[in-house]
């Protein structure tokens, strides 16, 4: 699939398939995926192995907690992960974002909310290179922006405030808010 999309168009931007890895509370984080080691050092046949086929290294974030902490073990998960495969400099895409449904129908929906718009500034200062917000018109993964037009406005607007942006420093705050400060003047964002 990796030569006949580059045939294609050799600019085209191959990702690795796209995990979720859930991490219990009790696991120590950050932690190495290994369903990402194992697909990197998979066999492919020729003489080389599943990291020699991508671009890029996509991963499913879906919160089973209502705690903006969580997605942080995730992304420095990643980081480990992608540094443990000796791959630092390969972009990290964000693929699927979500709650999962153990949790997605029990958090308020203000909750929610404020949680999608925290992980969208903080998968921007982590350098993601991609965030694709997970719906398909429920309630449960997203609190449904296509039918929630507060929701839909709250995720339009922390994205405006990222996208394109040069984060210099960020910080998730005691009160769990996101802290930016952008090269953009002395502009600082609060979500």
């Amino acid at each position: 699939m990796h030569q006949a999309a580059k045939a294609a168009d050799p600019g085209i931007t191959v990702v690795w398939p796209g995990f979720v890895n859930w991490i219990d509370r009790k696991e120590k984080v950050p932690r190495i995926h290994t369903l990402y080691r194992r697909f990197a050092e998979a066999d492919d046949g020729r003489g080389g192995h599943g990291a020699d086929w991508g671009d890029a290294i996509a991963f499913h974030y879906y919160a089973t907690r209502d705690d903006v902490r969580q997605f942080v073990d995730h992304q420095e998960s990643m980081l480990a992960t992608r540094a443990a495969l000796g791959r630092r400099r390969m972009p990290i895409l964000l693929t699927e974002i979500g709650f999962d449904q153990s949790v997605g129908d029990k958090v308020r929906a203000d909750t929610k909310v404020a949680l999608i718009c925290r992980w969208i500034a903080l998968s921007a200062a982590y350098g993601n290179g991609f965030i694709g917000l997970y719906s398909y018109e429920s309630d449960t993964h997203l609190a449904n922006p296509h039918d929630d037009p507060r929701t839909a406005a709250a995720i339009d607007e922390v994205g405006r405030r990222v996208a394109g942006a040069t984060i210099r420093r960020a910080a998730l705050l005691a009160d769990d808010s996101v802290w930016l400060e952008l090269l953009d003047g002395d502009a600082t964002v609060r979500i």
